[in-house]
C-alpha cells in the first residue's frame, strides 16, 4: 500500500526467500504470494502502483474519491487471493517451525544508527504520500525527496558510493516508457485509440455497471496482451470521450481502469513489472517459475477477484 507495487515486489521477495529457507519451509507458496499480493494491494492508495499515478494525473481523482470507490474493492479481492491461496496451498502449510533458526535482530542489523535513520525516512515519506494525495501536491516530488534523503543517508553511513548507486539504477526503464508514450501518442494521431474509446462507450450501454465491467475487462486484458503501462497510456488516449458522460460513468471507468492494469496482470508474467522483477530475482536464486506454471496459479484466482473486485466498485458508484 505504502511502497508500491514493483518496490515491494523488489525489497520483500529476497527477504521473504532469506526468511522461509532459513526456516526450512516450501519457498513457492510464500514467493507467489509476494508477487500476487503486491498487486491485489496496489490499488489501496494512489501511491500504491505508479499506474494510479499515470491515470489521475489525466483523470484528476480526489484522495476521498479514490479511496471510496478502490480501497473496499481492494480488502474484497485481498481477502479472496490469501483465501485461494490457503485453499492451493494447505498441504505445504501444514506443520510448525523452529523460530531459533532465525538471526536475531542483533544480529540482522549491523548498523543500528542508519537502520533507524532509513526507518524514519520511510515513514516520513509514507505520510508525506497521503499528504500529497489529499492535496493533490505531484507525488514525484514527495518519492524524489524520500529518494535523496536515503541517498544522504547511505553515502553518510558508508553504504553506497555514487558510482554504485548509479550501478543499480534500470536507466533502461526511463527510454522504455519514453517510447510507449511516443508510440501510444502517435497511435492516437490516428485516430485508433477514440474509436476503442468510442467502442468501449457504446459496449457499456451508457450505465454504470457497463462502464465497470468493460472497463475493467478491456484494461485488464490489455495488461496481459501489452503489459499495463502501456494499456493505460492507451485507456488515458481511448477514454478522452467520457468527459461528456455522466460523473457517475466518469468514476465507474476511471475507477475499472485503475483497477483493471493493476489486478489484471496477476494473470500472466507479462503483466506488470513488479511481476518480471519478481522473475528475475527468483532465477538469481536458481528458483525456476514458468509462464505456464504462474498462469495455472493466476488463472485461478484472478478471474474470480476481477468480478468481485468490479462488483463492488459498480455497488460503491
Amino acid at each position: 500500500m505504502i511502497l508500491s507495487n514493483d518496490a515491494t515486489a523488489l525489497i520483500l521477495t529476497p527477504i521473504v526467500y532469506v526468511l522461509v529457507t532459513k526456516l526450512r519451509l516450501p519457498v513457492l507458496p510464500y514467493l507467489f504470494a509476494c508477487t500476487f499480493i503486491a498487486d491485489t494491494a496496489s490499488f489501496l492508495l494512489p501511491v500504491s502502483n505508479p499506474i494510479n499515478i499515470i491515470i489521475i494525473s489525466r483523470f484528476p481523482l480526489d484522495l476521498w474519491t479514490f479511496v471510496r470507490l478502490l480501497f473496499l474493492p481492494s480488502l474484497v479481492v485481498i481477502g479472496i487471493n490469501i483465501g485461494v491461496f490457503f485453499l492451493l496451498y494447505r498441504k505445504q502449510l501444514k506443520g510448525t517451525f523452529d523460530i531459533g533458526r532465525l538471526p536475531s535482530a542483533e544480529q540482522a542489523v549491523k548498523h543500528q544508527a542508519y537502520f533507524r535513520y532509513t526507518c524514519c525516512v520511510v515513514a516520513l515519506v509514507a505520510l508525506a504520500y497521503v499528504i500529497a494525495s489529499a492535496i493533490q501536491l505531484p507525488l514525484s516530488l514527495v518519492a524524489l525527496s524520500g529518494a535523496v534523503l536515503l541517498l544522504i543517508g547511505a553515502l553518510f553511513w558508508k553504504q553506497t558510493s555514487l558510482r554504485q548507486t548509479a550501478k543499480r539504477i534500470s536507466w533502461s526503464i526511463f527510454g522504455f516508457i519514453a517510447g510507449m508514450f511516443i508510440v501510444v501518442r502517435a497511435i492516437e494521431d490516428t485516430g485508433l485509440t477514440s474509436m476503442f474509446g468510442n467502442w468501449l462507450i457504446h459496449l457499456s450501454g451508457g450505465t454504470t455497471f457497463g462502464a465497470v465491467m468493460v472497463g475493467t475487462a478491456g484494461a485488464a486484458l490489455g495488461t496481459n496482451l501489452i503489459n499495463n503501462v502501456p494499456m493505460a497510456v492507451v485507456m488515458i488516449s481511448a477514454l478522452g470521450g467520457i468527459q461528456h458522460a455522466s460523473l457517475a460513468i466518469q468514476h465507474g471507468f476511471i475507477a475499472a481502469t485503475i483497477f483493471g492494469c493493476d489486478l489484471g496482470p496477476n494473470l500472466t508474467t507479462v503483466g506488470s513489472l513488479a511481476t518480471v522483477l519478481w522473475l528475475l530475482i527468483l532465477r538469481q536464486r536458481d528458483v525456476d517459475v514458468s509462464g505456464l506454471d504462474y498462469f495455472k496459479v493466476g488463472v485461478l484466482v484472478t478471474p474470480l477477484m476481477l468480478l468481485a473486485g468490479a462488483l463492488t466498485i459498480w455497488l460503491l458508484l
